[in-house]
């Protein structure tokens, strides 16, 4: 079973203004970065990649910069980056060190995504940025409390785990008992079918939602996960820590890049329709060609296949 992901609260409170505060104030004010809180360590996500490794170890915080992006057998001799790819810290100076460097890793990163992109995990990650810090958070309906999880022995992955909080002054004084929402993201019709399809997804998810314990751990970790960041200020629109209800998650269908002409997708939404059974099942779709999810825009399966034209 996946473990909570959380961090000590010395680790937070060095994060918000002791020594990696240098770090973290680089994280804050660069929108391109996205900061996820893992078990005793955070990654700090580029474009969908990992930019920094942030580990609570006995000896200190240990920071990694992944060195497979160095890989790169573009550059001249000329080019050669001197910057740590790994260190243990224990003082400001080398934090602020480590944050007057991550632009030149930024850079080491594009390089190697021009070579072998990742398109869906870049999306993915603007959709976090839409949705918990960007100009538009503070009025859609979703916020982002963790990316890329994984239950169960069969390695279950959830893309994104949100909650929904909708966005009227009323809803927004309180952040008790906000229903969880488990969203899984599809880029171009080649992911809509076969193994991680909608169809093998939909039934991971049925498994994971039927088993109590699972649920409850991914509950209580998504709760941890969305506070620290409120803590740290990292969902600025917010000012209420957050508690998960029981009640059932909804399953929201994100798919981009769609194409119109084609079938498959209302074929497959059919076929969905047949095992769904009891399970909340949702489709976003765009509001105006961005990545905010707000509930006028979250279909439920009789109205997303009335809108791909295909009887339910």
């Amino acid at each position: 079973m996946a473990e909570i992901r959380e961090i000590k609260e010395t680790f937070v409170a060095e994060l918000k203004s002791g020594f990696l505060a240098p770090i973290m104030e680089f994280v804050r004010k660069d929108d391109g970065l996205d900061l996820q809180v893992r078990h005793n360590y955070v990654n700090i996500y580029y474009r969908g990649g990992n930019l920094l490794r942030i580990r609570d170890t006995k000896l200190g915080y240990k920071l990694e910069f992944d060195v497979n992006y160095f890989k790169n057998e573009t550059h001249g001799e000329w080019y050669v980056v001197e910057v740590p790819e790994t260190s243990i810290i224990t003082d400001i100076q080398e934090s602020q060190e480590w944050a007057r460097n991550l632009p030149l890793l930024k850079q080491e990163m594009d390089f190697w995504f021009s070579e072998h992109p990742k398109t869906e995990r870049e999306i993915q990650q603007l959709i976090v940025r839409e949705n918990n810090y960007s100009g538009v958070a503070r009025d859609t309906d979703y916020y982002i409390c963790d990316i890329e999880y994984s239950a169960l022995r069969n390695k279950t992955r959830v893309d994104l785990i949100g909650v929904e909080w909708i966005s009227t002054a009323g809803a927004r004084r309180s952040g008790n008992n906000k229903r969880l929402c488990l969203m899984e993201f599809k880029f171009g019709d080649g992911a809509l079918t076969g193994n991680a399809g909608m169809i093998d997804h939909l039934r991971k998810m049925k498994e994971l939602v039927e088993t109590k314990d699972a649920m409850q751990q991914l509950r209580d970790s998504a709760q941890v996960s969305f506070n620290i960041k409120q803590q740290l200020g990292l969902i600025p629109s917010i000012k209420h820590e957050i508690t998960i209800s029981d009640e059932k998650p909804l399953l929201l269908f994100v798919i981009a890049n769609h194409k119109p002409v084609s079938k498959a997708l209302g074929a497959e939404v059919n076929a969905l329709q047949e095992e769904a059974g009891d399970l909340v099942v949702r489709f976003a779709v765009a509001h105006y060609l961005g990545y905010g999810l707000y509930n006028d825009s979250i279909l439920t399966l009789d109205e997303f296949l009335n809108l791909q034209g295909v009887a339910g």
